[in-house]
This record gives C-alpha cells, structure tokens and sequence, in this order.
C-alpha cells in the first residue's frame, strides 16, 4: 500500500528550492536518491511542505486535509504505519475514522497524528462487519438461544407439575424479542457504535503513544540522522499554564523542583506575560514588563549572563484564570536575541520614591539617584524606582508585538510533545539513557510515587525497573548512577494529571497569601 504525494522543499529564506514526487513511505537513503536525481542540494533544506497526495484508499479523504499543516516526515511516517495493516485492521481502521472517536479535529479529516495514535490502539477495538441492529441482536439472540433450549429441556423434565407450563412461557418469551430493539439496545450498554458497514465497540486502555514528529524513526524521516530538517520553534497554546509550568520543573534537572513553588506564585501575581530561562541549573520566570525595566533585579540579571550563552528561552502569554488554574499560550523563543532585545529596549525610571529611617518621605530624581553611592542607597528604609507612563505603554506595546510574531513564528504541538522536546538534554546526561521514556527528577519522582499519580521507572543498566509506591520515601539515598527515573511517554497523562492537582493547590494558595497580605495592610 502506498500514497503518492508531491513535496516543496524550501531554504532558510522560505524560497523554493525543488520539488519531487514520491511514493509513500520511503526510506531516508532512498530518498537521498531522490534529492540527487532531482537536483537538491539537501545542506539548503529548512522546510518541506506536502503540495498534493494520491492515494486509492477510500476511507482517507486526503483532500479534506489542510496541506498545510502536514508535515512531511509524518505523512511519512504515518504511510509506513498504514502498509503493515492487514485488510481486516484496515476495515477496523476505516470503522472508527467513520465514528469519529478520538480525533481532536475530526471536521477536516482529524489530524494525523490523531489517526496514528489510532492505528498504534488498534486493539483496544473490535469490530463486527456488516451488521446493523436488526443483524447485531439476532447474532446475541441465536447466541442466547442454546441457553434458552438447555434451560428449556430442564424445565421439561422437572418433577415439578408447573415445569412444563414454565418450559412454554421461557420459549414464548425468546420468539417475543425484538432483536433490531435488542440489538440496539446492548450497543448502548456497551458504548458500542453502528457505523455503515458495521459493528464497532471500543474497550480501555486507549492511551495517546505518538505525540509528534520528533518521535518518528530516522529510517523514515525524509532526512537522515546526518541531515535532519531544521529544528524550529514551538508552541503549546489554550494550555493549562500553571500545570506545564510544574512540569517542565519536574523533567528539566535533578533540582529544578525546588524552584517550582516560587515560580507558579510569580505567575499568580506577576501580570499576564512572562520569560522563562532555562540557565542550565533552574527555570528563572520573571515578569516581562519587569525585564524591560532597567535596574530591576529581573533586567540586570538577564544583561549579566554571557554574550556566547546557548540558553532556552520561553515566552509566557496569561489568557485567563479561573478556579485555581492559569490558562495560557508558551512559545519557545531563543535566549539571545531576547537578551539583545532587553538590553537595547529596556526603559530607564524617571525618579525614586524612598522612605528614609526617620519614616519621612523623599522623592530623588534620576540625576541625583546616579549621584549616591552604595553606602547612602543602603542607608534608606526602602525605595521604589519609578517609570513614565508613556514609558510603561511602551513597553506593553512591545510585549503585545513579541506576542504576535511567536505566535506566527512557532510551530504548534501537544503540551506531551513540548515536554518530550525539552526532556532530551537532561535524559542524554543520564547514565543509561531510555527512548520512549520521559527522565523526571528525584523530587518528582518521589511525589509521583507518594501520590500514586503514575508508575515510575527506574533506569539502571541492562534495563528499567518499575517502582513501587513505598520506594517513594528511598529515592534520594542511592548512588547516583542508581538515582535516575523516568515515565512512560504513554503514561504521559498520570504527569500531567499530578501536575494539574499540584498546580492548583500552590495557585490558590498563593491567592490565599496574597488576600491575607491585602487584609493585613488594610487593617
């Protein structure tokens, strides 16, 4: 089985450099074939766009699809997927696209990865052919009937005088069923689907195993290992913000948890649009309008981290909150154009408001403020700096530009697929490093475990081991090639569920200490 697809290849300049026509799926060393006979210089490669697809499956309505936003090594990928089915699977396949069950965006077509993530679950279904109500519950009735003769022949020989009388209503009742109404009704029961062409009932343990095109083989990228597409940024939009937030602390370094309470309180008080620094040590938030204020604390240590530094960088942007949660948009972003921007960007106060130790008031403007000293600045009770308001909308007029062009800029993914991308440094300094594994921290490993959220594995030589709730009080006091964890990727959504209920609780509590503080100034 195969598609035959028409792919743009384009430059780092988004010009078109070349196009093919291929049949699907195709080897990355076959596909290098392709790029010489067609002329393609594949060291200019940035992008690849899918133009056009053929295919003689009925059921995929390719033309449906926004081209757009295929990626190429996905349809790939998701062709190769395809080819090892069997023309029973395939019906069983066809049968949940028709009901539309686990397709996020299932009015174009569904998205690919939601139709592989399909395929990967394709025995959690079943699937009966060609029958309708009226065919479903004659199939249980004839099922049924050898019990109903066996009870039937029982009752005939009963020493009881009403046997046989019992006997004639039990098959009088059989003939009386309505099966189309039978039929029907047990697919209720069973949460089962009558599709066009068939039966179709869906058992647990569907769970999401692909979570985007960085987890597909090189073999089957259209790039090999040694020429990879260029890597581009990414988004996670209308997300649980506090929740990523808690969970980006727990996949990114053995200590970044301890920073995780602090971090999710800036997000509460600090308005609607952050940074965050991954420094190679701890995530650093800090409120944006407070980096483009020069001498805050947030734009001085920005400006004091090296020219040649090759931090992360995120962009945060707060839609909403309600009920304990933060909802928002994050978009990666590159740490030194953002450092750039703040240092040539940032505003200067106009003047400072200071109370003395005599408890008097003073206001000191720029010039005089630049005239003191270490000593005579440290002699005041406290001091706030103070900006323009023209200066201020400046800023926010900034911010809500830097919005929008991440926003063009970044390609979006699942909230799994963005942790599994930021995950890869600190799984490849493991000591035994696990694909198809996500490595979390100690700390989180020992609250996944307390909590029951998930199952937590250990990664040891020749192999993982599954841990038990109670080892939750000994992670901490192994040697440290024994003190790496790690989750299923497929198990992704007990993560995201603890850090959701975690997430919660320090947000609402931090509102509570923020509401007490209010209550204490009052009085």
């Amino acid at each position: 089985m195969s598609i035959r697809a028409e792919l743009a290849f384009s430059d780092n300049r988004n010009a078109e450099i070349g196009r093919v026509i291929v049949e699907l799926p195709i080897e990355s060393s076959a596909m290098k074939l392709v790029f010489a006979a067609s002329g393609i210089e594949t060291d200019k490669i940035s992008s690849a766009t899918v133009k056009s697809i053929k295919s003689e499956i009925d059921f995929l309505e390719f033309e449906d699809l926004d081209l757009k936003k295929i990626e190429a090594n996905e349809l790939n990928y998701f062709v190769k997927k395809l080819s090892a089915l069997g023309e029973d699977d395939l019906d069983k396949l066809n049968a949940i696209l028709e009901s539309g069950r686990h397709r996020e965006n299932s009015s174009n077509g569904g998205k690919l990865a939601d139709i592989i993530n399909i395929i990967e679950n394709l025995d959690c279904f079943k699937f009966h052919n060609g029958f309708d109500e009226q065919g479903y519950g004659e199939f249980l009735l004839s099922g049924a009937g050898n019990v109903v003769d066996k009870i039937k022949r029982q009752l005939e020989h009963s020493s009881s005088s009403t046997g046989w009388e019992y006997a004639n209503v039990v098959e009088y009742l059989r003939d009386c069923a309505d099966a189309e109404e039978f039929g029907r009704a047990m697919a209720q029961e069973n949460d089962g689907e009558f599709i066009s062409d068939g039966y179709l009932i869906e058992n647990e343990g569907f769970k999401s195993i692909y979570y985007g095109a960085h987890e597909i083989p090189n073999d089957y990228r259209l790039f090999g290992i040694d020429e990879p597409l260029a890597r581009s940024l990414v988004k996670v939009e209308n997300t649980n913000l506090s929740a990523l937030l808690l969970e980006m602390h727990a996949v990114c370094g053995d200590n970044y948890m301890r920073d995780a309470k602090y971090n999710i309180g800036t997000l509460v008080n600090g308005g609607d649009d952050f940074f965050i620094l991954d420094n190679g040590g701890a995530l650093v938030l800090s409120s944006a309008e407070l980096l483009y204020r020069k001498n805050t604390f947030e734009h001085n240590y920005w400006l004091s981290l090296s020219e040649t530094a090759d931090f992360k960088a995120y962009f945060l942007s707060v839609t909403d909150r309600n009920d304990g949660q933060i909802i928002g948009n994050i978009f990666e972003t590159e740490f030194q154009p953002m450092r750039e921007s703040i240092q040539k960007l940032g505003i200067s106060f106009t003047h400072v408001n200071a109370e003395m130790k005599d408890g008097t008031s003073r206001t000191f403007k720029l010039k005089e403020w630049n005239a003191m000293d270490a000593a005579e600045k440290a002699e005041l009770k406290n001091y706030e700096h103070e900006y323009a308001p023209v200066d201020k909308g400046q800023i926010f007029s900034l911010i809500g530009t830097m919005r929008r062009i991440a926003g063009d800029m970044c390609a979006g993914t699942s909230s799994g697929a963005f942790l599994h991308r930021i995950n890869e440094s600190y799984m490849n300094e493991a000591h035994h490093k696990k694909p198809g594994f996500i490595r979390v921290s100690p700390d989180a490993a020992r609250e996944l475990l307390a909590q029951s959220a998930t199952d937590v594995h250990r990664l040891k030589s020749g192999g993982i081991e599954k841990m038990l709730p109670i080892e939750a009080v000994k992670i901490g006091l192994r040697q440290v090639s024994d003190r790496e964890f790690a989750v299923k990727l497929c198990d992704l959504e007990g993560l995201e569920k603890w850090a959701q209920r975690s997430a919660k609780d320090m947000v609402r509590q931090t509102e509570r200490e923020e509401q007490k503080k209010l209550r204490d100034e009052t009085l």
